[in-house]
């Protein structure tokens, strides 16, 4: 079997020339038939799975969103959004757990780190600090919430963590545009998996984080939207960053 090019000038559909021998007690001369082959069939094409997946976000509802990440309720006319704790699990503990261990390496190697002099004492102490801040920093992904609270007159978020609140509050009319952008992402290689974040930037030049640990641009843009309808439709840029 051989594979020779077709002399047919180039179109848009792609043919492939294949040549097949003979079936019969002698080898007669090659036979070819054409298969043709349509652009965009290949199942690896990047133009069609980039369109499936930017469909796939496009559509995105409510019900795409986990309730362990994301909780939204309407009263009054009014829009709620409830990030409960433990939504950032796989974040929180991989912190915490780095934060622990260098921690511990820290404390166990701080008597050998400490003969070397003022270095090896700084050198220890500057471990300890850094297990600490990962650990804390994970500990806290873990165990805060969030609620966002919409209407047309008021906007109100409440940060909570282990019981204690933080409440922010401003007028609606403050809000100049609400955007997505890419918080952070988990896995290696081809299973990279995508975080977002919602914030609420204010005429005033700061923004505000109202909503994280999103699973896909989709989910986002859907909080986005609701979002925007629950001010009174203001329509805020969704594109972001990431």
């Amino acid at each position: 079997r051989s594979i020779k090019p077709t002399a047919e000038p180039p179109t848009a559909t792609n043919r492939l020339q294949i040549f097949a021998p003979k079936l019969s007690k002698e080898w007669g001369p090659p036979q070819h038939f054409t298969i043709p082959v349509l652009a965009g069939d290949s199942p690896n094409d990047p133009a069609q799975s980039d369109a499936a997946q930017q469909g796939g976000q496009q559509g995105a509802t409510i019900a795409d969103i986990p309730s362990s990440v994301l909780q939204i309720s309407r009263s009054g006319g009014g829009l709620e959004c409830y990030f409960p704790p433990l939504r950032q699990w796989e974040i929180g503990a991989t912190f915490a757990a780095s934060g622990l261990a260098t921690w511990l390496c820290a404390l166990l190697l701080k008597g050998v780190l400490t003969e070397g002099g003022i270095r090896g004492w700084a050198l220890g102490t500057v471990l300890m600090v850094a297990g600490c801040g990962l650990l804390g920093w994970g500990i806290y992904n873990l165990g805060n919430s969030l609620k966002l609270r919409v209407s047309p007159v008021w906007v109100s978020v409440e940060r909570r963590f282990l019981g204690t609140p933080r409440v922010r509050m401003f007028r609606s009319e403050q809000v100049k545009r609400v955007v997505k952008n890419l918080s952070f992402q988990t896995g290696k290689g081809l299973q990279v998996r995508a975080y977002y974040q919602i914030v609420v930037e204010r005429r005033d030049g700061k923004g505000l984080v109202v909503g994280d640990s999103l699973p896909s641009a989709g989910a986002a843009d859907y909080v986005v939207a609701q979002i925007e309808q629950a001010l009174g439709g203001i329509g805020g840029h969704r594109g972001g960053k990431g």
